[in-house]
């Protein structure tokens, strides 16, 4: 697929999926730790569901490839990037 079109729909779909988040906040008087943890639990629902198949190739990644996943996406993308944008979408 064209890259500028997965890029353009990725902007939409953060910036519609940021208004519904943004929304789901404040209807219930939610905490962005809250917030993270709803998004990352059906993330990974729907995640998990679809990436089944490449499920096998993890072992031949190697622990280096992991664990820099681990630390980007997991620890500075996933937890610390999203708890700042959370608190900023719960305090806007």
């Amino acid at each position: 697929m064209n890259p500028q079109l997965l890029a353009l729909l990725t902007a939409a779909a953060w910036g519609i999926g940021g208004y519904f988040e943004k929304k789901g906040l404040h209807l219930g008087g939610l905490s962005p730790q809250m917030g993270i943890t709803i998004r990352t639990a059906v993330a990974l629902i729907i995640l998990g569901a679809i990436s089944f198949p490449q499920w096998k190739t993890l072992p031949q990644a190697g622990t280096k490839a992991i664990l820099m996943m681990v630390i980007g996406g997991g620890v500075v993308a996933g937890s610390l990037g999203m708890l700042c944008y959370y608190a900023a979408l719960n305090g806007a």
